[in-house]
């Protein structure tokens, strides 16, 4: 049996899209500092590698399925960027270091964060772990939101 609220909740879902635009919906200020801090890119941040670093983290987190979202320049699974021999070394290092952040943030080694500084610098190596956090938190909160939102006739 389905309630009403998870009757409404499904609609709006059909509706607006992905779970996020349902929690926008039921409460407009809660994503909004989010948001806020999503909407800031640091000048000195290469955006290639922002995307990129977005695009691995929605990669991983899904299982390999939202390689759709990849950068250009990548290869046809981000999640093979060890095998794309033309990137970058300051693309190599903030992949690297975006995969660790993923998969166990406490892992991260000062080899890893010396990498990505010696190519961009200690602030900006900063202000993209700053970005990682954001982009992180704003993916997991994507996929619980998609799962609560716009899954919840599966569970019936």
């Amino acid at each position: 049996m389905v309630d009403t609220r998870d009757q409404e909740l499904s609609r709006d879902a059909a509706l607006l899209g992905d779970g996020l635009d349902v929690v926008r919906r039921i409460n407009p200020g809660f994503l909004s500092k989010l948001e806020e801090g999503m909407a800031v890119v640091p000048d000195d941040v290469p955006p290639e590698l922002i995307a990129a670093a977005r695009a691995l983290i929605a990669s991983e987190l899904s299982g390999g399925t939202a390689d759709e979202a990849r950068s250009p320049g990548m290869p046809p699974s981000i999640s093979e960027w060890r095998a794309a021999e033309h990137l970058s070394a300051t693309m190599r290092a903030g992949l690297a270091l975006t995969e660790q952040y993923v998969f166990y943030v406490a892992g991260i080694d000062d080899d890893q964060v010396n990498a990505l500084a010696s190519e961009i610098g200690p602030g900006a190596t900063y202000r993209f772990l700053q970005v990682l956090y954001l982009l992180d938190a704003s993916e997991r909160l994507r996929i619980v939101a998609d799962y609560l939102f716009s899954c919840s006739e599966a569970k019936t």
